[in-house]
Parts: structure tokens; C-alpha cells; sequence
């Protein structure tokens, strides 16, 4: 599929089929407006079709015919690119938008959130898919991954649908809850930052399924710093491709930007948080996990800076997380009690999983550090604590069990009947993870 300034071209009967969908067992397959933009000849020079002939599904199942009784005629075709033509893959990008949407609707765990995404994206998706370029660069992404054979490749295209719907929940929710203010126009540029910001690792689609799932992943990445030179050919703004540059820099493990006030890493940061989170309920690397599963681990990842916290707050609060988004909330206020900001949760591994509370500078001078029989050792880094011994803080500690009495006396029964007794040595491998609750929701596929 090679898209020209006047039309596009397939390179055999079999890619147009795949573009437009053609259905043998469905004469009303293929909608009106796919034209020829040149005449259909066979070898010998004659007109299998004129230019400007309308390619519906009988004609199309007519060619098949021809070729297959002629396998030496293998012509090219090429379909005038008009306004009808933009107008069908607009309206396919958007019906499998809705798809996507209802189909999640469905289960109560996303109820609430797609209510707000399916009322944002109809009301902004001629924003977002406002250029012509990038309609066609969207369907490509459908046609390359339908062409390909391989029934293990990975599910790019609902991926990339699946990240403009979880980033306009996010958006959704941080303007619902009047912590952002967002133009129309801007909501727009969040949604193209959503769609493009891995157009590069589009490209390996099909590519590289027989290597290991972190081997395919980090070819993915690496072909997302194309992004700039495919992008700059499209009409993209500067901030969008900003925006985008950021994308690429948190894949790689750069977290600068969160720093940036600006409206172009706010687009980075929303869009990285909605992509990430559909990659992990999508198993697009690996098993898929439940959406309250994800949710806990963005928030450990937010522990650790290496994603906003008011993101995933945004996300928790649409999916009714909010027991998660409860606890998380304390889990910062409780940091910020400590005035020398030396406070840390531990062991920070999950959903009501620490038990006690550590000075991470031991603070000898503080009067609620204690050493001694009551520090724990840690032997890999773990939510921000990094290898060594560490003593406690007894006063953060001591409201950390009221919050657990108050709000999930059923979870840290043992933890607290115990009230840390005093003298117990522990380390990473001692302190058992509280259990989360079970999430009978299923997976996303």
C-alpha cells in the first residue's frame, strides 16, 4: 500500500481486497467510492477495467476470477484518494473506536469511564483525525497488520485505538474533576499524541515474532525514534511532535519531561499512562493482566517516580478504584507528614502491603527514629529504598496501623494484633505481601 498524492496503489488484487475489506460470502461488502484511478489493463494491453470504474464487491469477485484462471496478469491497481475515500476510513478509524468502547462499557469495571470517553472522542474525532495523512497513516497500521499472516502478531492497531481511549479517560476525568483545563483543540492534539506516539515500531508489524517478547519489545522501541522523520512528512504540529519526543524518551527510560509544566509534556505524560496501561491488560507483552492489577503497579511505578501519580489517580478514579485511590492518597499524605522528607513506606510491593514505616535517611536526631532491634534490611532496591539498613519511624508507622484499623481492618488483622512488636528483625524476604482482593473481572483481549 503506497498512498500518493492523487491515489493509492496495491501492489496486487489481494492487498486492494485486504484495504477494503472485501468480503466473498458479502456482496455489500465493500461501500461505494473505491474508484480506479487509472485503467486496469492485462498483459496483452487490453482494459480488464477503465479508469473511473466504481470497484464494488462484484466486480472485485469478478477480477479474483479473472486472475486466478490467469495467474500470468498480475496488474497493479491504484484508487483515486478523494474526499468519499477519506470519508469511508474516517468512518471505519471511528466505528472500531466505538467497538472498542461498548465492548467495554459492558463490564462494570469500565462502565463509568467509557461513558466519558465515547461522549469526548465522538464530540473531538475530527480534531484528532483532522488531516487526511493521518486517516490513511491510521489505516495503514489495519491494512499491514491484516496482511500479515503470522497468527501470533501482536494487536498494534486495537493497541493504538485502545491508547486514545484510555488517554481520553484520563482526560476526561482530570477536566471532570476541575484539575485541568483543556481547548478543544488541545484534546484533539492529546488524541494524535495517543495514536502516533509508537507509529515507528508500526513498521514491525508481523516483524521479529519468532524472538523472545523483551527482544520484540525492544526492536518496537527502537523503531519508535523514527517517529520524527515519518511524522515531519505529515501536516503534524510542532507540539504534537513534542509531545511525541517525549513518548519516546519515557519508553527509553528518561523521565525528565514530568518535571515540564508545559501543555506539550502534559500531552506525553497522558498519553504514556493510557498506552502503558492498555499494553499490561492487553498482554501486548506477555500474559494480560486484570485492570486492578495494573492499577496497583502504575501506582508503585508512581512510588517511584517513574510515572505521575495524579494520572493514575485520574484512571483509578474512573474505573471506581477508589479503595486503591484511598489508599495511595494516604500512602502521600503520610510521606508528607515527615517534614524532612525522609518517610518511605515498607515493603511497598502492592495494594496495603507495607507494614511499617522507615526513615530512608535515619534521622538519629528525630525523635521518632528508632534503631536497633527495629531496623529492617533491604537487599535490592525496592520502592525508592535502595540496599541497606534502615531504622523506623514509629510515629508515621503508628498512623499507618489507624488507617489499616480504620479502613481494612480485614486485610492487616495479623499485622496489626501483633502492633510490631518490638524486636523482630526483618528484611525483604520476611515481610509477607498482603493480599489483594481477588478481581473477577476478565482480562482484556
Amino acid at each position: 500500500m503506497i498512498v500518493n498524492p492523487d491515489s493509492i496503489e496495491f501492489e496486487s488484487l489481494d492487498d486492494l481486497c485486504i484495504f477494503v475489506r472485501y468480503n466473498s460470502k458479502n456482496s455489500k461488502s465493500v461501500p461505494a467510492g473505491y474508484i480506479l484511478a487509472e485503467d486496469l489493463m492485462n498483459n496483452k494491453g487490453g482494459v480488464l477495467y477503465a479508469k473511473d470504474t466504481e470497484l464494488d464487491a462484484a466486480r472485485i469477485t469478478r477480477l479474483l476470477r479473472i486472475l486466478e484462471n490467469n495467474p500470468e496478469i498480475k496488474p497493479s491497481f491504484f484508487i483515486k484518494l478523494n474526499d468519499i475515500v477519506l470519508k469511508i476510513e474516517h468512518g471505519k478509524i471511528l466505528a472500531a473506536l466505538i467497538r472498542l468502547i461498548e465492548s467495554k462499557a459492558s463490564r462494570k469495571v469500565y462502565a463509568k469511564l467509557m461513558f466519558s470517553v465515547k461522549t469526548l472522542i465522538e464530540s473531538r474525532i475530527n480534531d484528532i483525525l483532522k488531516e487526511p495523512e493521518i486517516i490513511l497513516y491510521i489505516s495503514k497500521l489495519k491494512f499491514l497488520e491484516d496482511k500479515s499472516k503470522k497468527s501470533t502478531i501482536n494487536p498494534f492497531y486495537n493497541h493504538t485505538l485502545n491508547s486514545l481511549i484510555f488517554s481520553m479517560g484520563i482526560t476526561a476525568n482530570l477536566i471532570e474533576s476541575n484539575q485541568e483545563k483543556f481547548e478543544p483543540k488541545e484534546i484533539g492534539e492529546i488524541g494524535l499524541v495517543a495514536l502516533l506516539q509508537n507509529s515507528g515500531g508500526w513498521e514491525t508489524s508481523g516483524q521479529f515474532m519468532d524472538l523472545p517478547v523483551e527482544e520484540r519489545k525492544k526492536k518496537f522501541i527502537a523503531a519508535n525514534e523514527k517517529n520524527q522523520n515519518n511524522l515531519q512528512m505529515y501536516n503534524v504540529k510542532s507540539e504534537v511532535l513534542e509531545a511525541i519526543d517525549y513518548c519516546y524518551d519515557f519508553q527509553t527510560g528518561n523521565f525528565d519531561f514530568f518535571q515540564d509544566d508545559t501543555k506539550t509534556a502534559m500531552y506525553a505524560k497522558i498519553a504514556c499512562v493510557g498506552g502503558i496501561f492498555n499494553e499490561a491488560i492487553a498482554g501486548l507483552w506477555g500474559s494480560a493482566r486484570a485492570p486492578r492489577e495494573v492499577i496497583d503497579s502504575l501506582y508503585l511505578q508512581a512510588q517511584a517516580n517513574k510515572i505521575p501519580k495524579s494520572l493514575v489517580d485520574a484512571l483509578a478514579k474512573g474505573l471506581k478504584f477508589n479503595d486503591l485511590f484511598d489508599f495511595y492518597r494516604e500512602l502521600e499524605v503520610l510521606n508528607n507528614l515527615c517534614k524532612r522528607d525522609s518517610g518511605k513506606a515498607y515493603p511497598m510491593t502492592g495494594f496495603k502491603s507495607p507494614v511499617i514505616f522507615v526513615c530512608q535517611h535515619n534521622l538519629y536526631d528525630c525523635k521518632e527514629f528508632v534503631a536497633s532491634a527495629k531496623s529492617i534490611t533491604v537487599f535490592k532496591e525496592m520502592g525508592g529504598l535502595e540496599e541497606g539498613s534502615y531504622g523506623r519511624c514509629e510515629g508515621l508507622s503508628d498512623k499507618l496501623i489507624d488507617f489499616y484499623e480504620g479502613h481494612y481492618k480485614e486485610i492487616k488483622d495479623d499485622v496489626t494484633s501483633k502492633k510490631l512488636k518490638s524486636g523482630t528483625k526483618e528484611d525483604n524476604n520476611s515481610v509477607e505481601e498482603a493480599s489483594d482482593e481477588k478481581d473477577n473481572e476478565s482480562k482484556d483481549t
